[in-house]
């Protein structure tokens, strides 16, 4: 069981000094970074379909 999985049935103040910020902090952080992991991933994958357009256009 992962320290989050645990952290999630510590009390407030329990939470607080295992991790360090707030719960309601850390689930803004965490969907933060979530959205911005999905948002990355399109990017990358957006990047990548333009190369493989590119790399079509020079062959011909």
């Amino acid at each position: 069981m992962s320290v989050y999985e645990k952290s999630k049935r510590l009390s407030d103040k329990d939470f607080k000094q295992l991790i360090g910020v707030k719960r309601e902090t850390f689930a803004e952080m965490v969907a933060i970074l979530t959205k911005r992991s999905v948002y990355d991933i399109l990017q990358q994958e957006n990047r990548e379909e333009q190369q493989r357009k590119r790399s079509y256009d020079m062959e011909l």
